[in-house]
């Protein structure tokens, strides 16, 4: 009996260990390979100092494009303000 006893601890110690292994593992963070030399971001202002006709200067300096054409993705909504707006339409 104090055999099957201590068996049975045993296994339970072994399970909780590969559980709590798995979660660690699980839970750790990916590690990104992207190198400065790669990485390509695109810059943005809006001038909100200097608006004209209720309008503001927005300029985009973006990386080397080698395409004919680029799309640019524009917000329905703002966060927060609980309305759908077109906002595409002003350009």
């Amino acid at each position: 009996m104090t055999y099957n006893k201590n068996k049975t601890n045993k296994m339970k110690r072994i399970l909780f260990s590969l559980a709590l292994a798995s979660i660690l593992w699980s839970c750790k963070t990916a590690s990104t390979s992207i190198t400065n030399a790669s990485k390509q971001e695109v810059q943005v202002a809006i001038n909100l100092n200097d608006i004209k006709n209720d309008k503001v200067m927005v300029t985009v300096n973006a990386p080397s494009i080698s395409t004919d054409e680029i799309t640019y993705h524009i917000p329905k909504t703002v966060p927060g303000t609980y309305s759908e707006d077109n906002y595409g339409r002003y350009i």
